[in-house]
This record gives structure tokens, sequence and C-alpha cells, in this order.
């Protein structure tokens, strides 16, 4: 299987709204906060995206208005809404050569200006396979991700996952042929919030910090990753320059 988890994903599949969280709150301010980081270091307008894990396609929607890009899907299920949301979705392992040669097919590409990855490595069975497989086809890649260290214990065994750090990730895109183009922090507040405190009050607390942060503060580096809770990295092909 490509996921991890599929006790967590799959029941979220019958949901009227599938979402990651299960909490509204919760669920806004995730999706406020990393569209803040793509912003910070989206490459361009009008670009070929392939969505590696995109879900239900709510965020392949939002790249599509807002820079017009002809965007594919790539997910383990077929999540509600999603056909719609995406100009094309194929359904499949992430890891596997055969579900990159349909979608090779399907889409009429072999090669795409982004390969994007946003939250969606640590719940694969081999995050560094699917990365390859992107950055095979991609002239770049950018993944958003939550790269705290140490992972913080309440976040560990829900839903099972593979944590990875800034290094991890640096170090397995360089083996493919990618390197660091730029970064961005984004979440400084330690979403411990959300347990401590009522879920809105948590929400609109951390908002404003991490959009400033998003938009104005440094990209992470090996030192400071982990205080970036969730880190935007892009990355460049060198391969496909």
């Amino acid at each position: 299987m490509p996921v991890r988890d599929r006790s967590h994903w799959e029941p979220r599949l019958t949901w009227r709204e599938p979402c990651h969280y299960g909490e509204p709150w919760l669920d806004w301010y995730a999706d406020v906060t990393r569209k803040a980081a793509l912003r910070a270091i989206w490459p361009g307008r009008g670009l070929s995206v392939i969505d590696v894990g995109g879900g239900d396609g709510r965020l392949a929607l939002w790249l599509r208005r807002y820079y017009k890009v002809r965007i594919w899907g790539l997910d383990a299920y077929a999540w509600p809404g999603a056909d719609g949301r995406f100009h094309g979705l194929v359904v499949g392992d992430a890891e596997a050569k055969s579900t990159w040669q349909e979608l090779d097919a399907r889409a009429g590409s072999a090669l795409w200006d982004v390969a994007l990855y946003v939250t969606s490595l640590p719940f694969m069975t081999d995050w560094r396979a699917a990365l390859a497989k992107g950055a095979a086809r991609s002239r770049r890649v950018l993944v958003l991700e939550n790269l705290q260290q140490p992972t913080p214990r309440w976040q560990v065994g829900w839903p099972e996952k593979e944590p990875i750090t800034f290094d991890q990730l640096v170090t397995a895109a360089a083996l493919v042929g990618l390197r660091v183009e730029r970064t961005r922090c984004v979440t400084v507040l330690d979403r411990r919030l959300f347990l401590w405190l009522p879920a809105w009050v948590a929400a609109v607390v951390s908002v404003p910090i991490d959009l400033a942060v998003a938009r104005l503060g440094p990209g992470p580096t090996s030192q400071q990753a982990w205080s970036g809770r969730y880190a935007a990295v892009l990355f460049q092909s060198e391969w496909h320059p």
C-alpha cells in the first residue's frame, strides 16, 4: 500500500467534507498557513504541476485560480470531489513506476514544471522513492512539510508516519539531482496550543504571526529548521534545468 496508516485515511472517504484533522478550526488554520508558505516561494504562473498526494484537490483548485496552473493529481484514494478540481487525477501508488507511466500516458506529458508534495511524504511507505519519481519528471520540486526537530511526543503515532527532518529531506533530494533553490518557514508557534486552548482561539492567535513569518521570515537552515514547525522548500532539478 502507498500509505502507512489506512485506518486514518479510509474512514475520511465517507465524510461529507473530508479533511485531515477532523476539526474545522484546525483545518482552516492549516489551510491558511500552507497557502501563505506557497505564496512566498511559488515559482511562477501558468506552470504544469503534478500534485503528489493531492487529496481532495482543494489546494489544486486554489492554485488553478491564483496561478493559472495546469495541475494533475496523484493520490492513493479517489477523494470525493477531486475529479472536478484537478485537470486530471490518477489513483495509485506514488512509489510505483507503473503509476507514473499511467500518469504520463493520460496527461500526455513526462516532464512537469513542478512536482508538489504538500504534507504527503511522511505518510507514504517509502517517501524517498516517491520523491525520486517526481524528481525524475520535473524541473522543480516543492515540498511543504513538518520538519520539526525532534517530532513532539504528542504527535508521534497519530496518524502513523515517518518524521522527516530538514537535513534528511535535503540529503535525499541531492541524491536524485535536486538542489535547494529557496526556502520559507511557517507556523512558528507550537501546535500544542490546539490542545491547551479552544481550537478557534489557538487558530486566531496563531494565524497573524504565521502569516508574517511566511512573508518576512528567513528560510530554514539545518540548525534552525525545527523553529519553523512547517517549512516550504523549493528544489531545482540538475537533470532538467
